[in-house]
């Protein structure tokens, strides 16, 4: 008989695994349904940036910004282009983010048309 502490204690370690985004409109949901994520992946479109930057052009606290780049590392969304340097690291979106580019411009024009004020 399985007891409850072992059922919490596995659905616990399930929870914390690292989520496996497998299709273009998954990742797209990911970066779409977090402002935070919607903002860097944004920024990162035209140039790699350092955290600083990434701060300075959104407006993010710089602790979440260093949060939501390790998640998205995490997903292969982003890649750091200076893994040794440990201050001014400079990131870009991967290959992988770039798939899905043109949905997520247009989601952001049909968003700024649909919802002005």
């Amino acid at each position: 008989m399985i007891k409850k502490t072992d059922l919490r204690k596995e659905r616990t370690l399930a929870s914390k695994k690292r989520m496996i985004l497998t299709t273009k409109a998954q990742r797209l949901a990911y970066i779409l349904r977090g402002k935070n994520r919607r903002a860097i992946y944004q920024v990162l479109l035209t140039d790699p940036r350092t955290q600083s930057e990434i701060n300075q052009e959104t407006g993010i606290p710089l602790s979440n910004i260093s949060r939501v780049i390790d998640q998205l590392e995490q997903e292969a969304l982003i890649e750091n282009l200076t893994p040794f340097q440990s201050i001014g690291a400079l990131y870009q979106l991967t290959d992988l983010a770039l798939e899905f580019k043109s949905e997520f411009e247009r989601h952001v024009r049909f968003r700024q048309t649909s919802f002005r004020k």
